[in-house]
Protein backbone atom coordinates (compact mmCIF):
# COMPACT_ATOMS: atom_id res chain seq x y z
CA UNK A 1 0.00 0.00 0.00
CA UNK A 2 1.15 3.55 -1.09
CA UNK A 3 2.08 5.96 1.92
CA UNK A 4 -0.13 9.24 1.62
CA UNK A 5 1.32 12.45 1.64
CA UNK A 6 1.60 14.12 5.10
CA UNK A 7 0.90 17.55 3.78
CA UNK A 8 -1.99 19.43 2.53
CA UNK A 9 -1.78 21.00 -1.05
CA UNK A 10 -1.60 24.37 -1.37
CA UNK A 11 -4.04 26.57 -0.87
CA UNK A 12 -5.52 27.98 -4.26
CA UNK A 13 -3.99 31.73 -5.07
CA UNK A 14 -6.09 34.11 -4.83
CA UNK A 15 -6.58 37.68 -6.87
CA UNK A 16 -6.08 40.57 -4.60
CA UNK A 17 -8.96 43.43 -5.38
CA UNK A 18 -5.90 45.71 -5.60
CA UNK A 19 -4.18 43.86 -8.37
CA UNK A 20 -7.73 44.22 -10.16
CA UNK A 21 -7.44 48.15 -9.76
CA UNK A 22 -4.20 48.65 -10.81
CA UNK A 23 -4.64 46.70 -14.18
CA UNK A 24 -7.92 48.48 -14.42
CA UNK A 25 -6.17 51.52 -13.65
CA UNK A 26 -3.70 50.99 -16.70
CA UNK A 27 -6.38 50.46 -19.10
CA UNK A 28 -7.29 53.89 -18.74
CA UNK A 29 -3.68 54.58 -20.40
CA UNK A 30 -3.63 53.96 -23.97
CA UNK A 31 0.65 53.72 -23.95
CA UNK A 32 0.34 51.54 -21.37
CA UNK A 33 -2.29 49.45 -23.22
CA UNK A 34 -0.11 49.84 -26.56
CA UNK A 35 2.73 48.25 -24.97
CA UNK A 36 1.33 45.78 -22.25
CA UNK A 37 -2.02 45.30 -23.54
CA UNK A 38 -1.67 41.31 -23.80
CA UNK A 39 -0.45 41.33 -20.39
CA UNK A 40 -2.97 43.54 -18.92
CA UNK A 41 -5.65 41.32 -20.41
CA UNK A 42 -3.64 37.99 -18.60
CA UNK A 43 -4.02 40.24 -15.49
CA UNK A 44 -7.47 40.76 -15.52
CA UNK A 45 -8.47 37.36 -16.79
CA UNK A 46 -6.80 35.85 -13.86
CA UNK A 47 -8.16 38.10 -11.11
CA UNK A 48 -11.95 37.99 -12.88
CA UNK A 49 -11.79 34.12 -12.82
CA UNK A 50 -10.54 33.84 -9.00
CA UNK A 51 -11.84 37.16 -6.78
CA UNK A 52 -11.93 40.15 -8.00
CA UNK A 53 -15.08 39.77 -10.76
CA UNK A 54 -16.94 42.70 -9.70
CA UNK A 55 -13.35 45.25 -9.45
CA UNK A 56 -12.79 44.30 -12.89
CA UNK A 57 -16.48 44.91 -14.30
CA UNK A 58 -16.45 48.07 -12.85
CA UNK A 59 -13.51 49.42 -13.60
CA UNK A 60 -13.85 47.97 -17.46
CA UNK A 61 -17.49 49.61 -18.16
CA UNK A 62 -16.11 52.46 -16.65
CA UNK A 63 -13.27 52.79 -18.24
CA UNK A 64 -15.36 51.73 -21.84
CA UNK A 65 -17.23 54.61 -21.24
CA UNK A 66 -14.44 56.87 -21.62
CA UNK A 67 -11.42 55.81 -23.73
CA UNK A 68 -11.48 54.31 -27.04
CA UNK A 69 -8.80 52.11 -26.98
CA UNK A 70 -10.57 50.39 -24.46
CA UNK A 71 -13.08 48.67 -27.18
CA UNK A 72 -10.23 46.18 -28.32
CA UNK A 73 -8.73 45.34 -25.44
CA UNK A 74 -11.86 44.50 -23.95
CA UNK A 75 -13.24 42.56 -26.61
CA UNK A 76 -9.54 40.81 -26.69
CA UNK A 77 -10.04 39.92 -22.32
CA UNK A 78 -13.39 38.93 -23.58
CA UNK A 79 -12.20 36.14 -26.18
CA UNK A 80 -9.38 35.34 -23.50
CA UNK A 81 -12.03 33.81 -21.14
CA UNK A 82 -14.28 32.11 -23.20
CA UNK A 83 -11.26 30.34 -24.48
CA UNK A 84 -10.60 29.63 -21.03
CA UNK A 85 -13.86 28.09 -20.83
CA UNK A 86 -14.38 30.98 -17.86
CA UNK A 87 -17.46 33.54 -19.12
CA UNK A 88 -18.10 34.94 -15.71
CA UNK A 89 -16.47 38.64 -17.09
CA UNK A 90 -17.81 38.95 -20.67
CA UNK A 91 -21.27 38.37 -19.07
CA UNK A 92 -21.16 40.02 -16.21
CA UNK A 93 -19.80 43.28 -18.41
CA UNK A 94 -22.24 42.81 -20.76
CA UNK A 95 -25.24 43.08 -18.24
CA UNK A 96 -23.46 46.01 -16.43
CA UNK A 97 -23.26 48.16 -19.12
CA UNK A 98 -26.59 46.85 -21.48
CA UNK A 99 -28.65 45.34 -18.90
CA UNK A 100 -28.09 47.77 -16.13
CA UNK A 101 -26.92 44.93 -13.64
CA UNK A 102 -25.05 45.62 -10.89
CA UNK A 103 -21.72 43.87 -11.09
CA UNK A 104 -21.74 42.83 -7.50
CA UNK A 105 -25.23 41.67 -7.84
CA UNK A 106 -24.26 40.01 -11.50
CA UNK A 107 -24.54 35.98 -10.17
CA UNK A 108 -27.25 36.55 -8.32
CA UNK A 109 -29.07 38.24 -11.76
CA UNK A 110 -27.48 35.92 -14.41
CA UNK A 111 -29.52 32.71 -12.52
CA UNK A 112 -32.78 34.73 -12.55
CA UNK A 113 -32.36 36.07 -15.79
CA UNK A 114 -30.44 33.55 -17.70
CA UNK A 115 -31.46 34.56 -21.20
CA UNK A 116 -29.82 37.91 -20.64
CA UNK A 117 -26.89 37.68 -21.77
CA UNK A 118 -27.68 35.54 -24.89
CA UNK A 119 -29.98 38.00 -26.17
CA UNK A 120 -27.78 41.16 -25.60
CA UNK A 121 -24.88 39.29 -27.06
CA UNK A 122 -27.50 38.35 -30.53
CA UNK A 123 -28.69 42.14 -30.35
CA UNK A 124 -24.58 43.43 -31.06
CA UNK A 125 -24.02 41.02 -33.41
CA UNK A 126 -26.80 42.06 -35.08
CA UNK A 127 -26.49 45.50 -34.57
CA UNK A 128 -22.56 45.25 -35.82
CA UNK A 129 -23.85 43.41 -39.09
CA UNK A 130 -26.35 46.06 -39.73
CA UNK A 131 -24.57 49.11 -38.65
CA UNK A 132 -21.10 48.19 -39.37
Amino acid sequence: MRAQPTHAPPAPTRAHPALAAQAGRALGDAAVVKASGEALTRVLAACAAQDALTEVVSRCAALLHKHEHVAALLAALAERCVAAEDPALPHALLHALFGGVDPSTYKEAATRQSGGVANVARFLTDLAERCG
